[in-house]
């Protein structure tokens, strides 16, 4: 029976996310009430190491999952949250049917969130329930929350008036490790293009490249969605006024950690998954929020439970201030177009994506 003070959250996810969901719940003192798996025969094993009900469809899920009620009621289509660790094939096109899904868990004040990207192409903006002209959150997909975000991190939102100081930069540095457990390429590539959008606005072109999981000695090319998008990946932006952009992702990279570094007039910021350092121009220490060093021999942090954890349990408390919203739009054109240039080889603008995606 969960605790007074927990939420009950339906989980959707692959065989070898179960740790990493296992160690969030933990974290952020969530239960399960349900899952099930985009993996074929798998929900009934992932199930019953959550200890919950097992499910078979997450559009149906998401259309008919309710709020908790007052009298505790255990059934597994209560739940403060959907989450989506790996979303399968649900909403990479979306559908009429995903539409109806979102918008009933909408109305039912369910929150969604997902390691992935929704939708998944810019080239999807254009579809139903996606590109009407009302603002957020009146499109479906703005109710689902990508986690996590760098924006909406502990350490940015305890530099956000030392970032603000920087604004515009002259030159942002994103890097962002993962493994596939914590999500694709894709997942990586879009919280980027959302930081970069929120704190550069959007370049003039894209330079990318990329390398497959398995490249040694052979060239690939990335497909046209971030779903089931795996690899490395090099990106350099340039803006209008001389400006300019460059992030290293991959998901193939080991333990989970991001870093950033911003670098404007008022000096050198850098965020840690842990916290920030703040430089002058001259390299002096402005200011700094670190924890203490680990002892040596002793285990690294788990980030990607911690961070994950976070992000979810300010989902879910109301009236939690955040950083501007993500624009979808913008971040899916940025991304869009960085897969556009790793498969041409040349730079690329946004504004011909903009244009093959109707949104111009």
């Amino acid at each position: 029976m969960p605790t007074p003070t927990s939420h009950r959250v339906i989980a959707w996810l692959r065989p070898d996310q179960v740790a990493l969901a296992r160690a969030v719940a933990e974290a952020a003192n969530l239960s399960f009430a349900a899952a099930g798996s985009p993996s074929r025969g798998q929900a009934t094993s992932i199930a019953g190491e959550l200890g919950c009900p097992a499910i078979d469809d997450l559009r149906l899920a998401i259309a008919t999952a309710r709020l908790p009620a007052p009298d505790a009621d255990d059934s597994p289509d209560r739940a403060s949250i959907v989450w989506m660790l790996d979303p399968g094939d649900f909403a990479t096109s979306p559908t009429d049917d995903d539409t109806s899904a979102l918008l009933a868990a909408r109305e039912r004040g369910v929150r969604i969130a997902s390691l992935e990207p929704i939708p998944a192409s810019a080239l999807a903006l254009g579809g139903p329930g996606l590109a009407g002209e009302e603002p957020p959150p009146a499109r479906p997909t703005d109710s689902i929350r990508l986690v996590p975000l760098i924006r909406f991190s502990a350490a940015y939102r305890n530099a956000t008036d030392i970032v603000q100081s920087l604004i515009p930069p002259r030159l942002l540095v994103h890097e962002a490790w993962a493994t596939p457990t914590e999500g694709s390429l894709g997942a990586r590539l879009f919280a980027a293009m959302d930081l970069v959008v929120a704190l550069m606005g959007e370049p003039e072109t894209i330079d990318a490249a990329y390398v497959g999981p398995k490249a040694a000695g052979l060239h690939t090319l990335p497909g046209e969605s971030l779903r089931d998008l795996h690899g490395d990946l090099t990106v350099n932006m340039r803006f209008p006024d001389s400006r300019a952009a460059c992030l290293a992702l991959s998901n193939q990279a080991g333990r989970f950690n991001r870093s950033t570094t911003v670098i404007g007039n008022a000096g050198r910021l850098r965020i840690f998954e842990d916290g920030f350092e703040w430089t002058d121009p001259a390299g002096q220490k402005l200011d700094e929020s670190r924890p203490a060093s680990r002892r040596r021999g002793s285990p690294p942090p788990d980030h990607a439970a911690s961070t994950l954890a976070d992000a979810i349990s300010r989902l879910l408390e109301p009236g939690q201030p955040d950083a501007a919203p993500v624009n979808i739009e913008s971040a899916l054109v940025l991304s869009q177009t960085t897969l556009l240039s790793a498969r041409t080889g040349q730079a690329e603008s946004p504004s011909s994506v903009r244009r093959m995606a109707g949104i111009a």
